[in-house]
């Protein structure tokens, strides 16, 4: 007995401790997110950046180079110079001259001077260039200064074209040239010449495609188009030919036979049929596409080489099916109108403009980013970027918000331009643009948000030419930049293009992911962005590797401990980012960069693109939704690999290996996005795990850098999130052990049921990966790491996760489900212009009042404080909120009994006060009461105490949000007295205002409830002998008018009706008191003033009825319609007895013959005006059912032969009401009175009619049988 009590006892503890998921789908983590978006990191002209159906696309309208760089000034320069900070700028001497400049001053951004460069120095002696203007400005350039360069080349110089410039490889000889045809292109500026004409000269272009000698990125198969347009000058010729240049034959390499095309004087179109055969066998090597003439001149314009067989035809953007069929998976269901995606453009826009940026490709001008110059020996630096028209037409057809960053080079003076091609309309000129491009509607109907960060990475001194970077003289380090980004959304604000509200715009501030002290707060408040960005990239610094769980176990805390440490860095930047607007992700992914001697390249091989981190990729982007990061984009769609000195290749900063390649292989990250992906389909609830197993992490050497992950205990392993969709559900679950499976179990009635799918990712082994290793071939590797079959299984109770896993469940939730009970949650603030520094009062009221729980409070949908539920209020007293614009929402998070809901936003513009010293003395704030159970309406005292006795100032007494009022310290201490306190509960709290030696602080809530004000209740009644079946009125009274609320009324124990007091008095009538004694008595449920109270009883008798009906007489013969015409009146006088002595009739004069016919009428006496009557029928004949005042006012049945009709009569007007046709009308008649309605039921026929809403109604009601003669109509009763 004692061993089975042991071993139940073990099995109780087991169950007790085990992983249990409990859905709670009535607590909302995340109302609103989003899938796990990308960074497309496109185009490149190798592996999986081959984006674009041309693939030609470097430069396919042979169009000139645009450049712009932005420089700030880090030391004044004269009236005619600016001094570039940029000592690395391989700029050549003079390269800007004729160049335009605008120079931008100060946080208003003026425009200081403008003009063109007439010189420029190059970077020598450690300084940076020196340009000089054509005419001096007004006033010297000062540190500060922000200048912007612009210089749009007119037309290609052949240098630049044989120099392998402009997107093209030249090719001449015996003096060919490459020269620019600029006075008659065939559209856009300039077309290329190619000429030949010196006799045995050769002039050619080459374009090269898939160019990583690692990997075949794209597949030649099908058929292959290359086309354009050609014009000859004399008797040139064209040829045309494209081959891969590989030696080896295995695997059918690309080879498309050369053409000729024949001297044209005019523009004529030309096109290269090219059969592909080619298997994942061929070699790797470049895809060469040529152009050359012979004999002459040949202009050339608008070349393309794209696939032209076996394509999607709904596919009508400019990039290829793969990327769109890549990121469709990758984005897993999404939907603009539910549940969208998100793409993030940033790769090589950093010198566009808007007006290029909108052409189609073949006019589109190269932009140079960066410090790159497209002239020898440069070269081939003169790339299209990806335009905005066409990145919008991408992201419409992925069903993706686009994230397009803005030129970093972008002014003042271009900002509305973005805003009015985006949202203008089509009588504006940008956007009349629009709609020439096809998109007559604004962008903002097709997508719910546009993200427009404020360049790549722009407080980067590292991005030369175009970054703003920390200057020594700034008041902080992203002064300079975050001056320039308001300077440019203040035009887009101030467009008449801006939407009402900035709804759908979010202007996004960049920062660099590190210290939190550097300035942040400090630039979200001067730029007032709706967003900022960060990128928490994972593992910079590998130091340990074996055993494998030193390799992994780092990085799985790593990504957790980002959002829910408060140490990390990631988490005290993102909370102060937060505080004032709305956080985003813009990249992340492993970071991998250093190491120890331990970091070789086996262990690259097996840790940056292996099994694991698809795992710890899933689990980095769910925190970030428990964050409340709804925007994230992962670093990135395409990159393959690159090399650490010293220590090997590196492959990340890449989803995919190539797309429609020779592995046509993603990544375990994508795998694991891809699983987290088509789980996001609506709200986040919440499912946490509970009792997952924990592991203690060792001190260590891996992460942002040497120092490594900080040792801790009880890091949990198993992790889960839920998401919903109208009755869809899905179920993320998350398994971070290195090596042990575990089982986990389901609990509660939103636990996974009925057919769930089950859809796994658990590789075989954490190391393994997808492609080949260090830099070696891999269009043969082995794909070792997939996502498993689906499979269904019926009502689980649980499941065993494998180890490293990513599981996920899909079902649909019970109809039967009991949906919680709706709430409303609004807010109120204390004061929505505050100063910073001013203690802000936040209240949040929920109904129904009996919800618990918590609210968090938001500031642009980041959460920085939750305050518990206490009858139906939370509140949180803010010390101090930042300078600028806040929009502040109150989000109850629902209980089982009781749905989330979400306050409607409340905007707040904080105003600056005074600057502070910075070493203000910490202090905290204490409330204590001399009595804590104050009666209602007595004075109260409250004291508010410092922590120290030497802190001096004043104390701001709240009352809920309510300001008390005001109270100076002495000795630490400060009183507030209430005269009166108002019954109830109250939420008090004190906020000390700080001054010059201390900082401010606030107390907590404390909750002090005054006791109601007592009350007496009276009971009356208008009768205490009352006759039987009579009406009564019952009044109630509490002593105190002011009262008010609800009165019960009962008779003994049961309630037999309720009323609300009206000056403190209640009434309720009992329409028919029953026989017998009644003890009645009245209950005052009381409210939050005035206390409960109940009255004595009082007694009432009722005593038998003394009914007295008076009528008057008409005669009727029996069996006879009363439809017809009514007989003469025979008025008799006399007294009519009823054997029975039940009643006596008065007829006032003789006597009436057929006495007999009176002697047993059946009579009903009926009190209610609703009653139903049933009389059995012994023969037809005229059967009448009185109801109301007289004949002349009256219901009545009539019975025929097979016939039943019910009549009114109002009047002299008589109508039929309601007829029936029973089989036998010798039997039961039933009439009901509902009300307006009468129901007449007979032999199983029903009809219904609708009363006269004008007959009258009576207490009268009888039968009288057929063989009556008289009817009557004066009649005492009495008993």
């Amino acid at each position: 007995m004692k061993l089975r009590l042991f071993l139940f006892l073990i099995f109780s503890l087991s169950i007790a401790h085990a992983q249990t998921i409990t859905p709670n789908e009535s607590s909302i983590v995340l109302q609103s997110p989003k899938k796990i978006g990308i960074n497309l990191n496109g185009p490149t002209y190798y592996q999986g950046g081959e984006i674009y159906k041309n693939l030609l696309w470097r430069n396919p309208g042979f169009e000139p180079d645009l450049y712009r760089d932005k420089f700030v000034a880090f030391k004044a320069g004269t009236t005619t110079t600016f001094p570039s900070p940029n000592t690395y700028d391989p700029v050549i001497a003079n390269f800007w001259m004729g160049a335009t400049f605008r120079i931008y001053r100060g946080t208003a951004r003026t425009v200081a001077c403008s003009g063109t460069v007439a010189s420029n120095t190059t970077a020598k002696n450690n300084a940076g260039p020196v340009y000089t203007f054509s005419q001096p400005c007004s006033s010297a350039v000062q540190e500060g200064d922000v200048i912007i360069l612009r210089q749009a080349i007119a037309c290609t110089t052949e240098a630049v074209w044989e120099g392998q410039g402009g997107g093209w490889w030249g090719n001449v000889s015996n003096g060919g040239k490459l020269l620019s045809e600029c006075s008659a292109p065939y559209d856009g500026t300039q077309s290329l010449r190619l000429d030949a004409t010196v006799s045995g000269s050769t002039a050619g272009v080459k374009g090269y495609v898939d160019t990583n000698p690692s990997d075949v990125g794209i597949l030649l198969n099908g058929t292959y188009t290359i086309s354009g347009f050609y014009k000859t000058i004399g008797s040139a010729t064209l040829s045309v030919d494209a081959r891969r240049l590989v030696t080896s034959a295995a695997g059918s390499p690309f080879l498309c036979a050369g053409k000729t095309f024949a001297a044209s004087s005019a523009w004529t179109s030309f096109t290269v049929t090219c059969p592909a055969t080619e298997t994942n066998q061929v070699a790797a090597g470049p895809v060469d596409v040529d152009f050359e003439a012979q004999s002459g001149a040949v202009l050339l314009d608008n070349v393309s080489f794209q696939k032209t067989s076996g394509v999607d035809p709904t596919n009508t953007t400019v990039f290829r099916d793969e990327l769109l069929n890549t990121l469709k998976a990758h984005c897993a269901g999404a939907s603009l109108s539910g549940v969208p995606c998100e793409l993030r453009d940033w790769a090589g826009e950093n010198a566009e403009e808007i007006d290029n940026s909108i052409k189609p490709m073949f006019e589109r001008s190269p932009s140079l980013p960066g410090a790159s110059y497209d002239y020898p020996p440069n070269g081939g630096t003169g790339s299209l970027s990806v335009g905005l028209e066409e990145f919008l037409q991408l992201c419409k057809a992925i069903n993706a918000e686009p994230y397009y960053t803005l030129p970093e080079t972008t002014g003042p003076e271009d900002g509305g331009k973005w805003i009015e091609y985006l949202n203008g309309a089509v009588s504006t000129p940008y956007g009349a643009k629009r709609a020439a491009n096809g998109q007559t509607a604004s962008w903002l109907s097709v997508f719910p948000t546009i993200h427009l960060p404020m360049g790549n990475e722009n407080w980067n001194e590292g991005a030369t030419g175009q970054g703003l970077g920390y200057r020594v003289d700034a008041p902080d380090y992203y002064y300079d930049y975050s001056v320039d980004a308001a300077g440019v959304w203040a035009t887009m604000r101030g467009s008449a293009s801006w939407p009402a509200g900035g709804t759908g715009i979010d202007l996004v501030l960049g920062f660099q992911d590190g210290n939190a002290n550097y300035g942040v707060t400090e630039a979200m408040a001067r730029a007032n962005p709706n967003s900022a960005e960060l990128a928490p990239y994972t593992q910079a610094y590998i130091g340990d590797v074996t055993p494998v769980t030193s390799l992994w176990n780092p990085l799985f805390y790593e990504v957790v401990a980002n959002t829910t440490n408060p140490d990390t860095t990631f988490y005290q930047q993102g909370t102060a980012i937060k505080s004032h607007g709305k956080l985003n992700v813009y990249e992340f992914d492993n970071g991998t960069s250093q190491g120890s001697s331990a970091l070789t390249q086996s262990v690259l091989d097996s840790f940056t693109d292996a099994a694991g981190y698809g795992t710890a990729t899933a689990l980095q982007a769910l925190q970030h939704l428990t964050f409340g990061i709804v925007d994230q984009n992962f670093f990135s769609l395409d990159q393959y690999a690159f090399y650490i000195p010293a220590v090997g290749w590196v492959h990340n900063w890449g989803a995919v290996i190539d797309m429609g390649g020779a592995t046509n292989a993603v990544r375990p990250q994508e795998l694991g996005m891809r699983m987290a992906n088509a789980a996001i389909i609506g709200p986040m609830y919440s499912c946490p795990v509970a009792n997952p197993t924990t592991y203690n992490l060792l001190a260590n050497h891996n992460g942002a850098d040497s120092s490594g992950e900080p040792a801790t205990n009880n890091v949990p392993q198993q992790f889960s999130y839920c998401f919903k969709s109208g009755t869809q559900r899905s179920m993320i679950v998350i398994n971070t052990d290195v090596a042990g499976s575990h089982a986990i179990g389901f609990a509660g009635p939103q636990m996974p049921s009925g057919q769930v799918i089950l859809t796994r990712y658990a590789p075989s082994s954490i190391s393994a990966t997808n492609e080949a290793t260090a830099n070696n071939p891999t269009n043969t590797a082995a794909q070792n790491v997939s996502i498993n079959a689906p499979f269904t299984v019926a009502n689980p109770s649980g499941d065993t996760l494998p180890p490293y896993s990513i599981t996920r469940y899909d079902w649909t939730a019970s109809t039967n489900t009991v949906s919680p009970t709706a709430s409303n949650a609004t807010l109120t603030v204390s004061d929505t212009a505050p100063l910073t520094g001013v203690p802000v009062v936040l209240t949040s009221t929920v109904a129904p009042s009996a919800a618990t729980g918590t609210v968090t409070f938001q500031d642009f949908g980041a959460a920085f404080a939750t305050a518990p539920l206490i009858g139906g209020s939370a509140i949180y007293t803010v010390a101090s909120l930042t300078a600028g614009s806040h929009t502040i929402t109150a989000v109850y998070a629902g209980n089982s009994t009781y749905a989330a809901s979400t306050s409607a936003p409340l905007a707040m513009m904080v105003g600056d006060l005074p600057a502070l010293p910075t070493n203000r003395k910490p202090t905290s704030t204490t409330l204590s009461f001399p009595s804590s159970n104050p009666a209602g309406n007595s004075s109260f005292t409250i004291v508010a105490s410092t922590d120290s006795t030497s802190v001096t100032g004043t104390i701001k007494f709240f009352d809920g949000p309510t300001s008390l009022g005001t109270a100076k310290l002495s000795r630490g201490n400060a009183v507030y007295t209430v005269n009166s306190i108002a019954p109830g509960t109250h939420l008090y709290s004190a906020a000390y205002l700080g001054t010059s030696l201390y900082s401010a602080s606030t107390s907590p809530v404390s909750v002090v409830t005054a006791a109601t004000i007592p009350t007496t209740l009276q009971l009356t009644s208008s009768s205490t002998a009352p006759a039987v079946g009579s009406s009564i009125l019952l009044k109630a009274s509490v002593v105190s008018s002011a009262a008010s609320g609800t009165v019960s009324f009962l008779d003994g124990s049961a309630i037999i009706g309720t009323a609300n007091l009206v000056s403190g008095t209640a009434n309720f009538t009992l329409p028919a008191i029953a026989s017998g004694t009644h003890s009645f008595t009245a209950s005052y449920a009381g409210n939050s003033t005035y206390s409960p109270s109940q009255s004595t009883a009082i007694l009432v008798m009722p005593h038998a009825a003394i009914p007295y009906l008076h009528t008057n007489f008409d005669e009727h013969p029996a069996g006879t319609a009363l439809n017809k015409t009514l007989p003469a009146t025979n008025i008799v006088s006399g007294v009519w007895s009823d054997p029975n002595g039940d009643w006596t009739y008065i007829a006032g004069g003789g006597i009436v013959s057929d006495t007999s016919d009176l002697s047993n009428p059946v009579f009903i006496d009926a009190a209610h005006s609703d009653y139903t009557a049933t009389y059995v029928l012994p023969a037809n004949g005229v059967h009448l059912l009185f109801r109301y005042t007289d004949l002349k006012h009256m219901l009545f049945v009539v019975t025929y032969a097979g016939e039943v009709d019910l009549y009114s009569t109002i009047g002299n007007s008589t109508k039929t009401l309601a007829t029936i046709y029973p089989s036998s009308t010798v039997g039961t008649v039933t009439v009901s009175l509902l009300g307006q309605t009468a129901i007449l039921s007979c032999g199983g026929q029903t009809a219904t009619a609708t009363i006269p809403a004008n007959l009258p109604v009576s207490t009268k009601m009888g039968f009288f049988p057929t063989s009556s003669k008289y009817v009557i109509t004066s009649l005492d009763v009495s008993p």
